[in-house]
């Protein structure tokens, strides 16, 4: 009886290239890492173009012609937190290489005096820790809250937006694992994929860049997808270290569990404005706005030498439920036309090393339109992220970097 392979039994990992379609199979165990991904394949897309030379024949066809060998493929992985704050996530891994830039300020430190909702100070010489547009996590009454620090000054720190009430006197402030944009940085991707059964079934795409988009409906698990297309593909006899030889291997999740998209909040409020404004959201979605311009070089991985960053509007879809009797359904339409900007601020879990949020501190509302939700009334309002303005100067990327992720 013949044996056949699903598609959810398989295994998918990537490796961040320090040279351009360089195979890094030479080394699996060291430079590839375990996505929580959902299953995927990698597509060949071998470039092919007709022979047009003349024929003498009505119904003669030349054979086309195969050029160069590039691919495809889908990652779509559930949105996870660090787990542990030493160890960089494979989440992490992956979307530093794909936004740019990472940071890990510092170890935890400690709430020493001067606890209020907006901030506080913490031990002494321990405001090194910290810095502007990065995610810390400060707890209140048992619940874990990730705010945004707004500003540093020598051992002050004050976060954005405000907590729902101070924090104690010796809590801890969590630092988090930041990803933000940084476009003078460019690394590249590898994606190996194997089947479970069919061991030949396997396939390594180098030269890879990606895109980043996330999209939450209330009640399901969250998750993130980059749509990335590779220089060259490749079989599993034709790579440095095939994987063919035995059984597949167990991966080696490293992250956090998949989160629901029901345990967190939603902070929407104008930039200016640090009271904490929770929204009842029934769905996110956001579009980082990430492209890559192809640069030709004929002596390149197959005539292509790298991908270059290319600038992308970075925007945010929020459909938020207004109770009627607020009487505001004209606040986010007089907003857009008196040019307020807001900040978004989406996070989910509530505890150490399971937490894990998002931050646009300087947007413009671009589109309000009126939509329902269970047959109720609601508004989808899209804003188009812009550089952070909100910090004390622009001098690093990660201060003025549009949107920032955190893993608490």
């Amino acid at each position: 009886m013949p044996t056949y392979d699903h598609r959810a039994v398989q295994r998918v990992r990537f490796a961040v290239e320090t040279t351009f379609g360089a195979d890094a199979t030479g080394d699996v165990a060291t430079n590839f890492f375990d996505l929580r991904a959902k299953p995927t394949v990698i597509e060949r897309a071998p470039q092919t173009a007709p022979d047009e030379t003349s024929v003498q024949r009505f119904h003669q066809q030349r054979d086309d012609v195969f050029g160069a060998d590039h691919g495809s493929c889908v990652i779509e992985a559930y949105w996870t937190s660090q787990n542990t704050l030493a160890t960089k996530s494979s989440q992490s891994k992956f979307l530093e290489t794909v936004l740019g830039g990472y940071a890990l300020p510092g170890t935890n430190s400690l709430s020493a005096s001067g606890e209020a909702a907006t901030g506080c100070v913490v031990s002494a010489g321990e405001g090194a820790q910290f810095d502007e547009n990065s995610f810390v996590g400060v707890t209140v009454d048992g619940v874990v809250y990730p705010r945004l620090v707004a500003t540093v000054t020598t051992d002050t720190l004050v976060w954005w937006p405000a907590l729902p009430s101070a924090h104690a006197t010796g809590s801890a402030i969590l630092n988090a694992q930041n990803i933000f944009y940084d476009e003078s940085v460019s690394k590249w991707l590898q994606i190996l994929s194997e089947a479970a059964i069919d061991r030949g079934n396997i396939w390594l795409l180098s030269g890879c860049a990606g895109d980043l988009s996330m999209s939450l409906q209330r009640g399901g698990l969250v998750s993130w997808s980059s749509n990335v297309m590779g220089a060259l593909h490749e079989h599993d006899d034709e790579i440095a270290t095939p994987q063919g030889g035995g059984a597949i291997a167990a991966a080696a999740y490293v992250d956090s569990a998949p989160k629901w998209g029901n345990e967190g909040g939603c902070h929407f409020a104008p930039t200016t404005d640090s009271t904490l404004t929770l929204v009842r959201l029934a769905e996110i979605a956001i579009d980082f706005g990430i492209k890559w311009v192809e640069i030709p070089m004929p002596s390149g991985v197959e005539g292509i030498g790298e991908y270059y960053r290319d600038r992308g509007r970075k925007t945010i879809t929020l459909t938020i439920l207004k109770p009627a009797s607020e009487g505001t359904h004209e606040l986010y339409r007089d907003a857009m036309r008196a040019g307020t900007h807001y900040g978004v601020m989406f996070w989910l879990g509530a505890t150490a090393n399971n937490t894990s949020a998002i931050a646009a501190r300087n947007c413009q509302i671009i589109k309000v339109e009126d939509t329902e939700v269970g047959g109720v009334n609601a508004q989808k309002v899209t804003v188009l992220a812009e550089e952070n303005d909100r910090s004390t100067d622009q001098t690093t990327t990660q201060r003025r970097s549009p949107m920032v992720l955190g893993a608490l």
